[in-house]
């Protein structure tokens, strides 16, 4: 059993099935409540169309989920505009009152007129937070220079961003299908090549969302205290040299696996290897989980701590973007020197 806590608001509008589910969907944001902290609690890390749960006490039912963005009124036409949040809809089973769920937080209201929605109804998997992988093409750093993730193997060296070797001790790949509900969730995010000066990254760059990038600065000292820390690529997104590839239909995630939690250099840029958290075991395949337990032969129980510890600070999509913002005109993820 999860728990889980985020952000939700009551919708006051009227929300006819057939008007909710038809894709850009406008919804006025006077006909939201004031946004609200809830949890519940959850037995398999998705929910399902039609299932019940407790929301602060409320029993409600999950309807659809799909994302939602800020718009603003342009001559008359709600145009949208900023950066789409995931959205879960759910009805009060008692008075048929309608919530919107932020599971990463709200959208930016900010300016904004309405919200633009584009919820189906199809469920909401909170696994999708993860796996943490290169898409296909990426090249890390080896002894012998920049190699193709798909490349790798077991056994093959690696180098970290010290320049120490590290050995690929397993290799997973896996091939998403992205359609309506969970392109937004799992299309990777691209970084241009040079968007944050020369050489960084060296080429484009494709990462699964939640795909951790090294970042420092003066902000992060401030408000976390600590002088490096680890931010999901999807944190990054500022909808040009760094985007969401929703156009793609099929991506191939590569996920490396290193005996200790490792930052890894990608194409000149300072990324995390696996790192074998719950969330993540829970979504590779059983025989994989096997397999990789193997190479830890005297682990008694499980993978040992270093496979599960992280090298550094975790910061959640809301705290990157909280600190990125403050600074955004600064702001570069740390990269390796050639």
């Amino acid at each position: 059993m999860t728990d889980y806590t985020l952000d939700y608001a009551a919708y006051d509008g009227s929300l006819l099935s057939t008007e909710l589910f038809s894709q850009n969907t406008t919804l006025w944001l006077n006909d939201f409540g004031q946004p609200q902290s809830g949890s519940f609690s959850d037995d398999n890390d998705r929910l399902t169309v039609g299932e019940t749960f407790q929301l602060n006490g409320h029993e409600v039912e999950m309807m659809g989920s799909g994302t939602v963005q800020p718009g603003i009124d342009a001559f008359g036409v709600v145009v949208p505009l900023g950066q789409s949040k995931d959205v879960i809809v759910a009805s009060d089973t008692s008075s048929g009152q309608h919530y919107f769920l932020y599971p990463d937080g709200p959208p930016n209201q900010l300016g904004s007129v309405a919200l633009v929605s584009d919820v189906q109804p199809v469920g909401y998997d909170f696994r999708t937070s993860g796996p943490l992988c290169f898409v296909r093409g990426t090249r890390l750093l080896t002894p012998r220079g920049y190699r193709r993730v798909e490349s790798l193997c077991a056994g093959d060296t690696l180098l970290d961003r010290d320049g120490r070797e590290v050995p690929a001790l397993k290799v997973f790949s896996t091939t998403l299908t992205l359609g309506p509900g969970t392109r937004e969730a799992l299309a990777p995010v691209e970084i241009a090549a040079h968007a944050y000066g020369h050489g960084c990254p060296l080429r484009p760059v494709r990462l699964s969302p939640q795909h951790r990038l090294v970042i420092a600065g003066p902000q992060l000292e401030l408000y976390m205290g600590v002088e490096e820390a680890l931010a999901p690529a999807r944190a990054l997104v500022n909808g040009g040299t760094i985007r969401r590839a929703t156009e793609l239909d099929e991506v191939a995630y590569y996920h490396v696996l290193c005996p200790a939690h490792t930052i890894l250099v990608a194409e000149g840029l300072e990324a995390e290897s696996l790192l074998l958290g719950d969330i993540t075991l829970g979504r590779l395949p059983a025989e994989e989980i096997r397999e990789a337990l193997d190479l830890f032969p005297d682990a008694a129980e499980g993978f040992p701590r270093a496979a599960r510890q992280p090298c550094l600070p975790l910061l959640s999509r809301r705290e990157a973007e909280l600190i990125l913002l403050a600074e955004r005109q600064d702001f570069a993820p740390q990269h390796h020197a050639a």
